[in-house]
């Protein structure tokens, strides 16, 4: 009977997340012009799905074998109306809720767990964007100082993960309270202490500590010995992979922080907006192709470009332009970035790739942009600081129209990374080691206009 009152006590808490994840969030689950809903199914995008959501987790406290099944129906139409609430934190807690309340719903909250760490953690050990600008990022917002901390922090954050992922499968008693310090650490460094964002997971992360190390303790170790269980920690642990094909969406894949998603620009006239989420919504932009160009096709007007930036292994970047019956269609990089308009202007803008731009201006490289939110257009090197290795993240700034080297030691060698940057217009070469060979190779560069160097 404890046992039964204390389940019950982790599922009103549950509850009671849910309803304040929601409550955070509340702006995401009505139908919005801002930030438009995203429907998989177009007649669910009107309906306000907020205090629909509300009234459910009520009964789940009330009457849970009822309230659950009602609570998982309406988070599904919720998500079919507008996949802005595909995010981890919302089916994490109802998964949780299952493991409460049944032992079949423990033994898969178990190995969701299980899956969710291990997923995390190579998720990120194998981003290169995590082992950069992302873990700088986070460090830096936690108050810390990130030259000192970030790489610290990226691989005892990998180990971790993968650690307690390890420990769940083999020795869930002992995983339990790793379990409880891991996300009660979370909720402290996304809490106004230190990070003071992200506030809407921070209900799923305290009831992964509470309900998961519940979970872990009535566990017991190694590999299921049924065939139902087996299959059902087979497929958890198998189908985050398909994240790298593009075929499961990254908040299904338990991809958390690392920051290798595709990203969206929109051009349109003289505005360019990339694609996010967050503001009143409280959450990321569910990045994912198939969403960008929905976003794309609902705020882009006709002749608007859509620049697809894809870090994934194996998937190449793409690019739209809207037709006039708001239908995006695909066209290739030279006709986006080449083909020119009636003003003369480049047909579309590309997103600058983060990785390039974390890479050089840690090299010391000033980097301009015209205006907030726009993207670099002018880079200068600094004799000081040159590194000739980081001339290849120049390919990662594809709206890149002026280079200053001025008496950096840059040679002849290192202008193939500058003849592929295709906006190229005006370059400075005074005081270098490049030669009369290597400025009449530049003169051949079909877009470049000026050339500062010591042979004009």
């Amino acid at each position: 009977m404890a046992g039964e009152q204390s389940r019950k006590l982790l599922l009103w808490i549950c509850a009671v997340a849910q309803a304040a994840a929601v409550g955070v969030t509340w702006p995401l689950w009505q139908s919005r012009e801002s930030q438009p809903n995203l429907p998989l199914v177009e007649m669910l995008s009107a309906v306000p799905f907020g205090w629909i959501m509300l009234a459910t987790l009520l009964v789940v406290v009330v009457r849970p074998a009822i309230g659950l099944p009602a609570h998982a129906v309406c988070l599904g139409l919720a998500i079919a109306g507008d996949q802005f609430r595909l995010q981890p934190q919302f089916f994490g807690l109802a998964i949780l809720m299952w493991g409460c309340i049944s032992e079949t719903g423990a033994r898969v909250c178990r190995w969701y767990l299980v899956a969710m760490w291990l997923w995390a953690g190579m998720h990120k050990g194998l981003s290169p964007d995590w082992w950069g600008h992302r873990s700088w990022n986070l460090v830096s917002r936690a108050g810390l100082e990130p030259e000192s901390f970030s790489l610290a922090f990226a691989l005892v954050t990998v180990v971790a993960e993968i650690a307690l992922g390890l420990l769940a499968i083999w020795r869930p008693k002992l995983a339990a309270p790793v379990c409880v310090i891991a996300h009660l650490g979370i909720v402290i460094f996304l809490s106004p202490l230190f990070a003071g964002w992200n506030y809407s997971v921070i209900p799923w992360n305290i009831c992964t500590a509470i309900v998961g190390a519940s979970v872990l303790r009535r566990s017991i170790g190694g590999w299921p010995a049924t065939r139902s269980e087996s299959w059902i920690a087979a497929a958890l642990l198998i189908y985050p992979l398909g994240f790298y094909s593009g075929w499961v969406d990254r908040s299904l894949s338990h991809v958390l922080y690392s920051d290798n998603l595709p990203r969206g620009l929109i051009t349109s006239g003289d505005t360019i907006t990339e694609i996010d989420g967050w503001g009143l919504l409280g959450v990321p932009f569910p990045s994912q192709q198939r969403l960008l160009q929905q976003y794309f096709q609902l705020v882009g007007g006709l002749g608007a470009t859509l620049h697809v930036l894809e870090p994934r292994w194996g998937l190449a970047d793409r690019f739209f332009v809207l037709d006039e019956n708001r239908v995006s269609v695909e066209i290739r990089s030279e006709s986006f970035y080449n083909e020119e308009k009636g003003d003369g202007a480049l047909h579309g803008i590309g997103l600058d790739d983060r990785r390039a731009v974390f890479a050089l201006t840690r090299a010391g490289v000033r980097l301009l942009k015209r205006a907030e939110g726009q993207m670099v257009y002018a880079a200068e090197f600094t004799p000081a600081s040159f590194d000739p290795l980081v001339l290849r993240w120049l390919v990662g700034l594809p709206n890149l129209e002026q280079l200053q080297f001025q008496g950096c030691p840059i040679e002849e060698r290192d202008l193939k990374f500058v003849e592929g940057i295709k906006s190229l217009t005006g370059i400075g070469i005074e005081g270098t080691r490049i030669s009369r060979a290597g400025f009449e190779r530049l003169q051949s560069m079909p877009n470049l206009k000026l050339i500062e160097s010591d042979f004009n």
